[in-house]
């Protein structure tokens, strides 16, 4: 995070919890985080889920959608997408690509969707 602020997260319920996936950045550059509670009051934070190797971004609005046996996740700024399999037990996204996608090149700025 950044100063401490996060804009939007995403929540959901896991085996042995509930998570959730914060935007913003570690060390300048843009990162996502995942954070565990077992009871939506106590948050611990557990890992970047992915990061930039850019510096000087700050990711907001994440976005983990699943379809098949595969998510795509989606950050804000600049509309960055992967796509890729998540581990719930690793909490880890293995990305198909090296690389991050985008969608229109940044003209759209923030994803919500429902699921």
């Amino acid at each position: 995070m950044i100063n401490g602020q996060v804009r939007r997260y995403l929540i959901w319920k896991g085996d042995g919890g509930w998570y959730q996936l914060t935007g913003g950045a570690e060390n300048g550059k843009g990162a996502t985080q995942i954070w565990s509670s077992p009871d939506l009051e106590k948050w611990t934070y557990q890992k970047k889920a992915i990061y930039s190797s850019d510096p000087g971004n700050y990711w907001e609005l994440p976005d983990l959608i699943p379809f098949g046996k595969k998510n795509a996740l989606f950050v804000g700024k600049g509309n960055p997408y992967w796509i890729g399999e998540y581990n719930p037990t690793a909490l880890t996204l293995t990305s198909d690509k090296d690389q991050s996608q985008s969608i229109d090149n940044g003209n759209y700025h923030s994803f919500s969707t429902c699921t």
